[in-house]
C-alpha cells in the first residue's frame, strides 16, 4: 500500500512539471502568463551554448540541422559565402543563420563613402550605389540608374548656359537630352545703301557677300547670294531693311529663289510700301529639306510694284537671313 502512494505522488509530480511554467531567478511566484521558461535577475544573464561551428551549410557540431536551434559560434571558419565567425547563429532548418550586430549590420550598408569601399554611416557623407536605384517602383528591378515612379522636384538649379541642351522626356519617362534650336545669322553683303533693281524669277543675285555673324548649323555654308544646308526641318526669316527715295509709294518685294533639285523656281516673297521712311519687311517660313540643298536669294521690288518716280533703297547692314534648325 506504500508503494502505490508514492508511485501516485510521484507520477501526478511529473505531470505538474511537464505541463507547468518554469520561472529562474527572482521572484520565481510571478511569472508572464505567456512565458514557458522566464529568466529575472539584475546581474545575471542567459549563457548560450559555446559551440564550434564549421560552415553555414554544416550542421556540425550537431548531428542534424534543426529549425529554431540557437547557438553561439566560437570559431572562424569556412570560406567564401559560407564561412562562419564568431557570433549567435540560429538554425532555419537547412542552414546556420547569423544574428546581426552593429559590425556586421554595416558592411550590409548599400551605400558607401565616396571614393571608398566604406560603408556610408553618416547623413552628411557623399554617397554612391554602384547599381540601379528604385523609388516607388513596386518592383524590386529598377531598370535606369534612378528609377522614379512618382513626382520630382530640383530645387536651387543654376542659371543654363546658351551651349546647354534642353531635357526632354520620352512616352515612358525616360529623360533624354536634345540640342536646343538655336538660329543661324547671316548679313546680306550689301553697301551700307544700294538701290535695288526690278527683279523677276531666275534674275541673277546683287549680293557679293554673305557675312555669318553666327552659325549654329553643322554642314552648313553661305556665300553671296547661296545657302547650303542639310536635311532638316527649318524656319527661315528674311528681315530686309529698305527705304524709297521718291515722294510716291513703291511695294519692296524679297524673293527667296529655291531649287530643291527641279529646273523651276519657287519665290517666296512679302510687300512692304515705303514713303520717304526706312521700312522693313519680314519673310517668315518653314521648309522640310529630305536632302542636303542648296538656296539661292535675292532681293528686289517686284514687277507689280507701284513705281512712279523715285529711287528704292536697301540698306545691307540691316538686311539679315535667321535660319534655325528645328528638327
Amino acid at each position: 500500500m506504500k508503494r502505490k502512494i508514492i508511485l501516485l505522488i510521484t507520477l501526478f509530480v511529473m505531470s505538474f512539471s511537464m505541463t507547468a511554467q518554469v520561472k529562474v531567478g527572482s521572484n520565481p511566484t510571478t511569472i508572464n502568463t505567456n512565458s514557458l521558461l522566464e529568466l529575472e535577475s539584475t546581474s545575471k544573464g542567459l549563457l548560450l551554448p559555446r559551440v564550434a561551428l564549421t560552415s553555414t551549410t554544416s550542421f556540425a557540431p550537431l548531428t542534424a540541422h534543426i529549425a529554431g536551434m540557437t547557438v553561439y559560434n566560437t570559431a572562424a571558419a569556412g570560406t567564401g559565402t559560407t564561412a562562419v565567425v564568431a557570433g549567435y547563429y540560429y538554425n532555419d532548418g537547412t542552414q546556420w543563420v547569423q544574428i546581426l550586430n552593429q559590425a556586421n549590420a554595416l558592411t550590409l550598408q548599400p551605400w558607401f563613402n565616396s571614393a571608398t569601399n566604406s560603408a556610408a554611416t553618416s547623413n552628411t557623407q557623399n554617397i554612391y550605389q554602384s547599381g540601379n536605384v528604385g523609388i516607388l517602383t513596386g518592383t524590386t528591378a529598377p531598370t535606369a540608374a534612378l528609377d522614379v515612379n512618382g513626382t520630382t522636384r530640383l530645387r536651387s538649379l543654376p542659371t543654363g548656359l546658351a551651349s546647354d541642351n534642353l531635357v526632354t522626356a520620352d512616352a515612358n519617362g525616360n529623360l533624354r537630352t536634345l540640342a536646343a534650336a538655336k538660329p543661324s545669322v547671316m548679313v546680306v553683303g550689301l553697301p551700307a545703301a544700294a538701290t535695288i533693281s526690278s527683279l523677276g524669277a531666275g534674275s541673277s543675285s546683287q549680293f557679293t557677300t554673305a557675312t555669318s555673324i553666327v552659325n549654329t548649323i553643322s554642314g552648313s555654308s553661305y556665300s553671296a547670294g547661296v545657302i547650303t544646308l542639310p536635311a532638316g526641318t527649318y524656319s527661315f526669316v528674311f528681315v530686309i531693311s529698305s527705304s524709297f527715295s521718291g515722294a510716291a509709294g513703291i511695294q519692296v518685294m524679297s524673293y527667296f529663289f529655291d531649287f530643291p533639285g527641279s529646273s523651276g523656281t519657287t519665290r517666296i516673297h512679302g510687300n512692304s510700301p515705303t514713303y520717304n521712311a526706312v521700312n522693313g519687311v519680314s519673310i517668315n517660313f518653314t521648309s522640310v529639306l529630305t536632302a542636303t540643298t542648296t538656296f539661292n536669294y535675292q532681293v528686289g521690288w517686284g514687277q507689280g510694284g507701284n513705281v512712279t518716280t523715285g529711287t528704292p533703297i536697301i540698306f545691307g547692314t540691316g538686311t539679315q537671313i535667321f535660319i534655325q534648325k528645328l528638327l
